[in-house]
């Protein structure tokens, strides 16, 4: 039986009553495992099991893989499911986590998505400048932990105020990186860096991510 903080990324039905539930846990990094029953109306799970919200899980080993048998609830961040700017972004954020993130304790990963869920959380209102920080900043923040240090990537990179700009991003909590604004340009050009990055990289293509930079 194991013990751990965890996000709820997404979840999918299952069966009758079931969910297989995708996690990022503080312990065990990316982790699924199926509840079993939730959907049942008595189900004493399901008010714990919300996506994006943070909750503290049981987990029981078995053949087939995890069950997640146990879950209180610890934020359900409220600010982020009452936005759906803030969903989007953070929708965006979770899709490139589940994607590229293995399982195993990674608390340099953990503090980048509760830095992440908690600014998007805290303020009742971000403009949309702030917002595609915050996306950014996330992107950039994940590469450098990963081993991919984009400002020293000259290939990717060609100096200026772009390479000064991703450096805050590497290198600043979340609310400091975004207090200098971004031209539009500039926004797109570092959204297009960090897609270009994950597919060279880590040979993944978001498609999304250069979608996202068309409308910035």
């Amino acid at each position: 039986m194991y013990h751990t903080r965890a996000f709820i990324l997404k979840h999918t039905e299952k069966g009758e009553a079931d969910l297989d539930v995708s996690l990022y846990t503080e312990r065990f990094g990316i982790t699924r495992a199926v509840a079993q029953g939730v959907r049942k109306i008595p189900a004493k799970l399901k008010g714990h099991l919300e996506v994006f919200s943070e909750t503290e899980i049981t987990l029981v080993e078995g053949r087939g893989g995890y069950r997640l048998i146990g879950a209180s609830l610890i934020n359900p961040h409220w600010g982020i499911v009452s936005s759906l700017e803030k969903q989007r972004l953070a929708a965006s954020a979770v899709t490139i986590l589940s994607t590229i993130a293995f399982e195993g304790e990674d608390r340099a990963i953990w503090d980048i998505l509760f830095d992440f869920f908690k600014f998007l959380d805290a303020k009742s209102y971000i403009p949309n400048a702030e917002c595609d920080g915050a996306l950014l900043w996330f992107l950039v923040k994940l590469l450098s932990v990963l081993g991919y240090t984009l400002s020293r990537d000259a290939d990717l990179v060609s100096g200026g105020n772009l390479e000064r700009y991703i450096k805050r991003y590497e290198e600043l909590p979340i609310k400091e990186a975004i207090e200098e604004p971004l031209s539009d340009e500039a926004r797109k050009s570092i959204l297009r860096i960090a897609s270009q990055s994950f597919e060279k990289y880590l040979g993944f293509r978001f498609l999304f991510l250069n979608q996202t930079a068309t409308v910035i």
